[in-house]
Order: structure tokens, then sequence, then C-alpha cells
């Protein structure tokens, strides 16, 4: 089996580089074309589509085509998202709870105080 192991390096290897090749093309209109990002991006895209063939394959998928899609819609979140934040900014994450705000308060200023900065 090594050697079908091998293959199965060089295919995703492959994949993986036409992918990131299409990313760096993609991104290169942008001010700050990015290799790493575009790097990131494209490992990320062959795990999503590895990640749901092989639940597809297994038999775990009963929607492979809505989990691609899912996973796909996952991928671009993470990399469109601002990266960093400018000097002096607050990034604010938001989030659904059961608790009510009053309760919510005081942990959040224990998070403030504890912040760097």
């Amino acid at each position: 089996m090594p050697a079908l192991r091998d293959r199965e390096i060089a295919s995703v290897a492959r994949y993986q580089r036409q992918f990131r090749e299409f990313i760096a093309g993609w991104m290169a209109d942008t001010a700050e074309p990015d290799p790493l990002r575009a790097e990131l991006m494209a490992a990320s895209v062959v795990a999503a589509h590895n990640h749901v063939l092989r639940r597809w394959l297994r038999g775990e998928s009963p929607d492979p085509v809505r989990e691609v899609d899912d996973a796909l819609r996952l991928v671009i979140g993470m990399f469109t998202a601002p990266v960093g934040t400018p000097d002096g900014g607050t990034t604010v994450i938001a989030f659904r709870t059961g608790q009510e705000i009053h309760a919510l308060i005081p942990a959040l200023r224990r998070l403030t105080e504890n912040s760097p900065g």
C-alpha cells in the first residue's frame, strides 16, 4: 500500500497547488496579495472537501452536496473576515446565549479588565 499512499499524497498536493494558484491569481487584484494566505486558504478548501468526501464514502453524509457547500462557506468566512484590528480598535464578537444581559455584563467587564492594552 505504500505506492497507493504516495499516489494519494501526490494527488492531494497537486490539487492544493491548483487551488493555491487560482486563489493567488484571484487575490492579485487586492492591495496586498498574500502568498501565505493563498496557501492556507487552498489547504482549507482541500481539507473541507476531503472531510466531506470521507464522510460520504463511509455512508455518514445524507447530503454531501449540502455539506460541501456548508464546508466551503465556512472556509470563505474564515478568510474573508478582516485580518487584525486597527491600532486602538476594539473587536466585538456577537453570540447568542440564554443568559440575560444583566448577568453577562460583569463577565464582559472582567474580560476588558484582564485584556492587554
